[in-house]
């Protein structure tokens, strides 16, 4: 029992890690755009954490179950360590893009290997009490690291938002080295690392089609035509090598599945969107009062506490309502959010901005549940690990392009107030009719919920409302 208590209390100061961080960094970027400048490359900053950290999450998993979990999630937390440290100490906004990449590539272990040693660590009877302690962390972390990003800023410098990860970090190393032990068996992988690298250089070339068009200047010589281009190749060559591995990165025989295709679509499109707000309202409100972080913090805390009120109830509800039912209002509720949205000033008082924030963040929170259970039921038998985690897969991705191509809307360095209001304005409008277009495709979602033939595997059912928070974290 010791044992357990060290596993699971350094699985939560990982989970905590790698969760906060991410309402930190939001709560900060106004602050860093101020001193380092790089406001036409905002998005940047979340978009290459996010896009490694999915991509490499399944070869995260692979290497662990080859290797052991515990010694690839030291590796990882090493790794992500890394990234925080050169991060609070970039000289200038193009360094702190690549030390957020470093940054990424470990989060994708921290995202997925705690729970596998959580799955080890505990047994059956009292693994899905472990799993709901770590899952409350994502949402405690999600709430209280707004403030704390403000707090930083008040107090000392942005730079500490990426430094006082590391005691958090050494902590969980040191946890689950002294509590859990190695697993004997070690099943054989594929490791799909071309897949990985050809997906990661396709969504690059993706993104710097677009900052190239938007700054309307080349990027390493290459005009966003060349860009463009670059990219449906690489993802053409992607897609065919995908085709030929044995356990690829994408699992492309459930693309021809419809309901797969309709669920992690969806899922893609209100990603895309959500991750806007997140990204974007912050720099918005903050232009009003520049000196005032708490303001941009307390503007993030509203669509945390949404998405996990969502979330929880969600996925209480999904089994009585249906998934499509609580899918559509989910996302009517994000749609009614970036209406109005689409209102927001520099000066917008926090009474109006919350509940906004709040119905955006509530409608991401109810979809979780409902798509991911819809998928599991529905076309999970057989490959419940493999639909599980399409679903964080496709919503990283969604956040990735969706902060970056939206952000195009948004005006550069020079811009005035009244330039930047439009800016962020035209980016609500552009998310409503996507989520709107959402809304039409969760037609086809099956009204009802059926049982899969099996009972799931209980990490695997467990570990859902964790993955589904991690986005609420800003990720």
């Amino acid at each position: 029992m010791r044992r357990e208590r060290l596993v699971l209390l350094g699985c939560a100061f990982g989970v905590f890690l790698s969760a906060i961080e991410g309402t930190v960094v939001g709560t900060v970027m106004p602050t860093i755009v101020a001193e380092l400048g790089g406001l036409n490359r905002y998005g940047w900053v979340f978009s290459v954490y996010m896009m490694p950290a999915a991509v490499t999450m399944p070869i995260w998993g692979k290497l662990s179950d080859i290797y052991g979990p515990r010694r690839l999630l030291h590796i990882g937390i090493l790794l992500f360590l890394t990234g925080s440290v050169l991060s609070g100490f970039a000289p200038t906004f193009d360094h702190l893009i690549a030390f957020r990449l470093i940054q990424g590539l470990g989060a994708g272990a921290m995202f997925s290997i705690p729970l596998t040693i959580l799955g080890h660590a505990f047994p059956p009877e009292r693994r899905g009490h472990a799993l709901g302690i770590a899952s409350s962390v994502w949402g405690f972390s999600a709430i209280v690291g707004p403030p704390v990003g403000a707090l930083v800023v008040s107090l000392a410098s942005w730079r500490w938002a990426f430094w006082l990860s590391v005691p958090f970090g050494l902590a969980a190393m040191a946890l689950v080295q002294r509590g859990f032990e190695e697993p004997e068996a070690r099943p054989e992988h594929r490791l799909d690392i071309a897949g990985a690298a050809l997906l990661m250089l396709g969504i690059v070339s993706i993104l710097l089609a677009a900052q190239s068009g938007k700054d309307a200047d080349a990027i390493v010589g290459l005009a966003w035509p060349h860009w463009a281009a670059l990219a449906l190749v690489v993802l053409a060559f992607f897609a065919y090598v995908e085709t030929r591995v044995k356990e690829p990165v994408v699992p492309v025989p459930l693309l021809r599945e419809p309901l797969y295709r309709v669920a992690n679509g969806t899922m893609f499109l209100m990603a895309f969107t959500v991750f806007s707000a997140i990204a974007y309202v912050p720099l918005l409100v903050q232009r009003g009062d520049p000196g005032n972080v708490l303001r941009a913090g307390l503007s993030l805390i509203p669509l945390s506490i949404g998405w996990t009120a969502g979330s929880m109830t969600g996925g209480r509800l999904v089994a009585k309502i249906g998934g499509r039912t609580l899918a559509m209002a989910g996302a009517f509720s994000s749609l009614v959010g970036f209406l109005l949205a689409t209102r927001f000033t520099p000066t917008s008082a926090l009474s109006y901005v919350a509940p906004v924030m709040f119905a955006i963040g509530l409608g991401m929170g109810a979809n979780s549940p409902a798509l991911l259970v819809t998928v599991q039921n529905h076309i999970g038998h057989g490959r419940l690990g493999v639909v599980t985690s399409s679903i964080a897969f496709w919503r990283h991705m969604g956040g990735t392009l969706g902060i970056v191509l939206l952000g195009v809307l948004v005006p550069g360095e020079q811009a005035t107030t009244a330039a930047l209001t439009a800016g962020v304005q035209h980016v609500f409008m552009v998310a409503a009719a996507l989520v709107a277009i959402a809304v039409l495709v969760m037609v086809r979602l099956p009204v009802t919920i059926h049982a899969t033939p099996t009972r799931p595997h209980p990490v695997a059912t467990a570990a859902a409302p964790i993955d589904e928070d991690i986005a609420a974290s800003g990720r």
